[in-house]
């Protein structure tokens, strides 16, 4: 199936006017669709996984424009490769590690990381570390969420200070919820790694964040 920009990005604009019903049998049926040319299908998918996928892309690049650029250009180049999909990967694993890649080719060229957009258009920020338990931004008391604001901006800061390798497994670990064996697949690293990529990570998130610890 060849599959130009304008075609993808039909998807998208599908997908965010809730044009197609989910599929209640799994993703795999959705992908076959794919694969026969059925681009409402592709739509379901970004439905699915467009808000996860871009949460998880914020976190990793840190400024939001260049998030959702790259979560965008992360289907499109999902759907263009919709056909290498193998079913012994889940397609949201499949999917993360493109809008990884992604980020990492981004953040190369600029030549230094973006964690300067700390602000999201719609006010709230959800953010979530073992190395700093925060309260959930809906809080009706003005004064109590501009605090938490402030201590999500600074979960924010704190994770682009950190290495790639480490806020990666950080993001994974403790933001997507993944298990280690689940991180090691996909990011093609024994468990061992992952582990010991994480307990840095932490330990160096909660050395940044000792302020909001006290």
């Amino acid at each position: 199936m060849t599959v130009d920009k304008a075609v993808a990005s039909s998807a998208v604009s599908l997908a965010n006017g809730r044009a197609w019903g989910r599929a209640v049998d799994g993703d795999w049926s959705i992908i076959q669709q794919c694969r026969h040319g059925d681009v409402r299908a592709f739509a379901v998918l970004v439905e699915k996984y467009q808000d996860r996928l871009f949460n998880t892309t914020y976190r990793l690049c840190g400024n939001y424009q260049d998030a959702r650029e790259l979560t965008q250009e992360a289907f499109l180049r999902a759907l263009k490769g919709i056909n290498g999909f193998r079913s012994e990967a889940k397609f949201y694993t499949w999917l993360f590690r493109i809008a990884l890649n992604l980020v990492r080719s981004h953040q190369r060229r600029a030549g230094r990381k973006h964690f300067s957009s700390l602000d999201e258009p719609d006010g709230k920020l959800e953010i979530a570390s073992q190395a700093a338990a925060l309260l959930d931004g809906d809080c009706a008391d003005p004064a109590q969420r501009a605090i938490q604001a402030e201590r999500n901006h600074k979960v924010l800061a704190a994770l682009g200070r950190l290495a790639e390798q480490y806020r990666t497994v950080i993001v994974l670990r403790d933001i997507e919820g993944l298990n280690y064996e689940q991180i090691a697949q996909t990011l093609s690293l024994p468990v061992g790694t992952v582990k010991s990529r994480v307990h840095r990570g932490r330990l160096a998130l909660k050395e940044y964040l000792a302020d909001l610890m006290k």
